[in-house]
């Protein structure tokens, strides 16, 4: 971790209680409040999320520093009580290793339908990124995740989400209020205060999502995707009812109206003896 502190004897005492509860510090400074630069040089470092943070013991965090933060991913842990500023980095810590498990568990789960709002009274940026908060109303939002708009739309990319000071990897409904920074579109231009967005899905996940046990406000989250990209492709999330479709038709063009769903390559060998 980065440390910063005021003088030369707190930096001593901080990097001490560190060192005894086993966390290992990677650059120590004294004096001046913590910058912008400070910020990006932590943000450019190859390391573990886990390592993107700075321990501010005793100085000030400037606006452009904060502002910094949030748009790289960057935690703050800011204090003036030695064992306190431990005490909270040693909850960060456990939270954010509990998330990077949880999230490497979910992984190989379905993407969540979820759906957001945008809360007017929290516009902190226009744009490159767009810095706002949003309320999730369902499901889970996570750092990745491709948003649209009610019309299908691309409503950005998730960069990063903060609670108050602490960065997260995913926030889970319901209802939680956090800072979103939002990639690829301008406020009040791709999107707007007030606009509701949701998380786009794959259509492969829709059949595995509708068999599971999703809370009410979850499934009709789902349904509202579903029926946004059913604007463009009315088949969208029905899997296997273009093939019965066009089922119907062979059955109908060759006069058997019984005639049984084809295997799998049945259907392609009859088409290329059709062509020859």
């Amino acid at each position: 971790m980065t440390v910063k502190a005021e003088a030369l004897g707190s930096l001593e005492a901080v990097s001490y209680e560190l060192g005894q509860k086993g966390i290992g510090i990677r650059s120590a400074q004294t004096g001046g409040d913590v910058t912008k630069r400070d910020i990006i040089d932590v943000a450019t470092l190859q390391d573990p999320p886990m390592e993107k943070v700075i321990i501010a013991f005793n100085v000030s965090v400037l606006p452009e520093a904060q502002q910094a933060a949030a748009e790289n991913d960057v935690t703050i842990i800011q204090g003036n009580i030695i064992y306190r500023l431990i005490e909270e980095v040693e909850g960060w810590l456990a939270e954010k290793k509990k998330q990077l498990e949880e999230g490497g568990r979910k992984q190989s789960m379905p993407v969540p339908p979820s759906k957001l709002v945008i809360l007017p009274e929290y516009i902190f940026r226009t744009s490159k990124p767009v810095i706002v908060g949003v309320r999730l109303l369902s499901g889970q939002l996570k750092v990745g995740d491709t948003l649209i708009k009610s019309d299908g739309r691309y409503g950005g990319t998730v960069k990063s989400i903060r609670e108050n000071e602490v960065s997260k990897n995913y926030v889970d409904a319901p209802p939680a209020e956090v800072a979103v920074a939002i990639d690829g579109v301008t406020l009040n231009r791709q999107i707007n205060p007030n606009e509701t967005l949701y998380v786009d899905i794959p259509e492969s996940v829709v059949r595995e999502l509708r068999a599971r046990a999703l809370d009410p406000e979850t499934m009709k989250t789902l349904e509202e995707i579903i029926k946004i990209k059913r604007k463009e492709n009315p088949f969208w999330g029905h899997q296997g009812l273009e093939k019965e479709r066009r089922h119907h038709q062979d059955c109908e063009r060759y006069g058997h109206a019984d005639l049984p769903l084809p295997e799998k390559g049945v259907g392609q060998e009859e088409q290329g003896r059709d062509e020859e």
